[in-house]
Order: structure tokens, then sequence, then C-alpha cells
């Protein structure tokens, strides 16, 4: 089933199952603070007007459809190192992901470092125009 959550101040998730989609919406932090493994069977969308994204929890985040973060002039850290996401399109001041497989990156607004063993599309096809923030991505491997 989808899942939506909004509220007008933080939002700090547990271990979270969403069969479907998860969307969340807040005017504050959106933090990932489990120590579980939150799963998502569809796609997620979480976007913030004030604090970020972030997973503090020792938990991972694995997502099956595409990832939208919008958290516009602000950070997102998914940087758990066994996170897996499928596609991530990223809007915020400085977006840092972590990925134990493949990670592929659509739309990245903004500063960025993505870590994992495979990060796509490479840096090249960023400098072209898919990457449209100011500054640069990382891609490093563990």
């Amino acid at each position: 089933a989808n899942v939506t959550l909004v509220d007008v101040d933080d939002i700090t998730l547990g271990a979270v199952t969403a069969t479907g989609a998860l969307n969340v919406t807040a005017t504050g932090l959106v933090d990932f603070a489990g120590a579980g493994v939150s799963t998502v069977g569809g796609t997620l969308g979480i976007t913030t007007t004030a604090g970020g994204i972030t997973d503090s929890g020792a938990g991972s985040l694995a997502v099956t459809g595409a990832s939208t973060l919008t958290a516009t002039g602000l950070a997102i850290t998914l940087d758990n190192a066994a996170n897996n996401f499928s596609t991530v399109n990223a809007s915020g001041a400085a977006v840092t992901l972590a990925d134990a497989g493949a990670i592929d990156l659509g739309t990245v607004t903004g500063w960025a470092l993505a870590t994992g063993p495979a990060v796509h599309p490479g840096v090249q096809e960023f400098r072209t125009g898919r990457h449209t923030g100011a500054g640069m991505l990382e891609r490093r491997v563990p």
C-alpha cells in the first residue's frame, strides 16, 4: 500500500515498510533514525522546506522505485553504506548519497557526492548538462 506522511514540523522515522510508494512532506527535518532496514516497494518522494533530509540512524534504506528528494537550499545526507537505491533525483544545497550496489543518478541539483561500487551516469555525463547544480559530482568507490 502507498503511504503518505505530512507534518508542519520535523518527521522522524524508525524502520519503515511500505509495499507501495512512500511520500513524505514536512516543513522541518526528515530523518530516517531507525536501527532496522526501511523498505519502499515503490517510489520514494520526500519534500522539506527546512531542516533537510538525513539518515541519522544505524538502519539502511532500500527503495525499489525511483526516489525524488527535494530540500532546496538544504542538505540531503543519505550516507549509510548499506542503502540501496535505484534511480535518484535530488535537489539540495549539498547532496550526499551512499549505495551498497549500483545507483543511477537522474537530475541532481546542488553539490553532489555519490558513493558505491557503481555510480551511473559518470562524471563526464554530468559535465555535459545532466548535473544542473553549481559545483561538482565526485565519484568515490570504496
